[in-house]
């Protein structure tokens, strides 16, 4: 299955994060509550970029987030009992005017 997920590129610097590491631990929010190992994810980075720039694949289901990726938070990070954690592996990034806001809309993303 595929999924979007967004990521406030104001609050977390996901570009460095992805050129350092291959994966990461992402909260799961409750729109994936049905997702499963192996399905894809597509991240939408918001303002400036407005477009998915990211594919990635869920690898595991996490109940604490272990991943190194916390020095690329812009804001304090702030942990967390009660959330739980996708890892994700970078597959594919892109930058292309198809996977902008406007286009997707247009296309039938709700």
């Amino acid at each position: 299955m595929n999924w979007i997920i967004s990521c406030n590129t104001n609050a977390y610097d996901i570009f460095s994060a992805f050129k350092e590491l291959e994966m990461l631990s992402w909260h799961k929010p409750r729109a994936l509550s049905k997702s499963e190992i192996g399905d894809k994810v597509y991240i939408y980075c918001s303002k400036p970029y407005q477009k998915i720039m990211f594919k990635c694949e869920i690898i595991d289901f996490l109940s604490v987030d272990n991943m190194k990726d916390k020095k690329f938070w812009k804001i304090p990070y702030k942990e967390s009992e009660n959330k739980s954690f996708i890892k994700i592996k970078l597959l594919k990034e892109f930058d292309i005017e198809e996977m902008k806001l406007e286009n997707l809309l247009e296309n039938g993303l709700k």
